[in-house]
């Protein structure tokens, strides 16, 4: 399995109704991208000094799924109309998941 995180910090235009409508757009992609096995995304909490403002975790099969989420025509949309224009700059990383993973102490 695959990781696939993003992290964005918002421009000066991202106001509360774009950012809403970008979340909006992002719902909708699970019910349309069959890749999608888990999604997860969310605002920051604030609850530490120099978070990024906004995270995406998708859940994919293998990294031969990773290109077909990317340039699916229903996640260009999002990110071409609802993300760039609020965008200031983004963080990216790919990473082997494993369900099966238990933290221990």
């Amino acid at each position: 399995m695959i990781g696939h995180i993003v992290a964005v910090r918002w421009n000066e235009h991202a106001t509360e109704d774009l950012i809403a409508t970008f979340e909006d757009g992002l719902r909708a992609l699970p019910g349309i991208i069959p890749e999608l096995i888990s999604y997860r995304f969310g605002r920051d909490l604030a609850l530490r000094p120099g978070n990024g403002d906004f995270a995406i975790l998708a859940q994919l099969a293998s990294g031969d799924d990773l290109p077909k989420y990317l340039d699916h025509p229903a996640h260009l949309r999002v990110v071409r109309e609802l993300l760039a224009p609020i965008l200031a700059e983004r963080t990216v990383i790919q990473f082997e998941w494993e369900p099966d993973f238990a933290a221990s102490a």
